[in-house]
C-alpha cells in the first residue's frame, strides 16, 4: 500500500455506515423499551398496585381518624414503584440524548473529506431522531 493513499474505512467489504446504523437501532429499541416500562411503572403508581382501586370506599377507615398504614406494607411498595419510575425516566432521557447527539455528530462528521456517505444518509438519520423524539414525548407528557 502506498504511503500517500487514503486509508479505507471499509474492512472486509462492510461499509463504514453499517456500525452506526446498528448502534442507533439498538439505542432506539432500548428507548422504546424504556418508554414502555416508564409508562407501565407510572400507571402502577397512579392507579395502585396490581391495578387495584384507590377509591376511598375501598379503605376501611373513618374519615375523621388518622389512618395507620404503617403496618400494611404499602410504603415500601410505593417507594419501589417511585424508584422504578425515576429509573425509567432517567434512562429514557439519557437514551434520547445519546440518539440525538450521535445523529448530530454523524451528520457533522460526514462533511469531512474522507467520508463518503450514501445519498440516503441524512434521511436515515432523521428516521432515528423523530421516532426517538416521539418516544421521549410519551415519557414527558405523563409527568405533566
Amino acid at each position: 500500500m502506498p504511503a500517500n493513499s487514503m486509508v479505507s474505512l471499509e474492512s472486509d467489504g462492510v461499509p463504514w455506515w453499517c456500525l452506526p446504523l446498528i448502534a442507533l437501532s439498538a439505542l432506539l429499541a432500548a428507548l422504546a423499551v424504556s418508554a414502555t416500562m416508564f409508562e407501565r411503572s407510572f400507571r402502577a403508581t397512579e392507579f395502585g398496585v396490581a391495578g387495584g382501586s384507590a377509591e376511598p370506599s375501598a379503605l376501611d377507615v373513618d374519615a375523621y381518624e388518622p389512618a395507620d398504614v404503617g403496618g400494611t406494607g404499602l410504603f415500601p411498595v410505593g417507594r419501589v414503584l417511585r424508584y422504578r419510575v425515576g429509573l425509567w425516566r432517567s434512562l429514557s432521557t439519557k437514551l434520547f440524548m445519546a440518539i440525538v447527539l450521535s445523529c448530530a455528530c454523524l451528520y457533522v462528521s460526514t462533511a469531512l473529506p474522507f467520508f463518503n456517505p450514501p445519498f440516503w444518509w441524512t434521511a436515515c438519520l432523521h428516521l432515528f431522531v423523530y421516532p426517538a423524539a416521539y418516544l421521549f414525548y410519551r415519557v414527558i407528557r405523563l409527568e405533566e
